[in-house]
């Protein structure tokens, strides 16, 4: 089925939860001081700040799950 989460996604998914910052959660995701003001320039044409937030940890947490990326 394309699309499947890897079969450890539960554990992804616990790690989020115990990421009580945002640059925790940014470094789950792998990006990087160098890569993280690239990453939230991409959310910045939205106005308001709570929804571009919601975007960029929606994303953050795409991309957690998907490359299971675990500092």
């Amino acid at each position: 089925m394309t699309g499947t989460p890897p079969a450890n996604h539960g554990a992804f998914d616990a790690a989020i939860g115990q990421a009580s910052t945002l640059g925790q959660l940014e470094g789950l995701a792998g990006l990087t001081p160098e890569t993280r003001v690239e990453f939230w320039l991409d959310y910045a044409g939205i106005e308001n700040e709570a929804e571009r937030l919601a975007a960029g940890i929606a994303e953050l947490k795409r991309r957690i799950r998907r490359t299971g990326m675990m500092a």
